[in-house]
């Protein structure tokens, strides 16, 4: 059985519009823990969902596709 999502660790998480498309803007880090360097990455919202951890309050989880 395979999971049915993985997740980046992401920071700035901002869903905009453009057009009709829902997008999302996220910043990722390549190193766990370590703020520099940043990569911006913009993908269209095919899905979402809200996302629970436990301890923490819920968020919303988004599925990027490809543009």
């Amino acid at each position: 059985m395979s999971a049915l999502t993985s997740a980046l660790h992401a920071r700035r998480i901002t869903k905009f519009t453009k057009g009709n498309a829902t997008y999302v803007c996220v910043f990722i880090h390549r190193a766990r823990r370590k703020k520099k360097p940043e990569i911006e990455c913009i993908a269209p919202v095919v899905g979402e969902r809200e996302a629970k951890n436990s301890g923490a309050p819920a968020s919303v989880a988004y599925w990027p596709g490809q543009d």
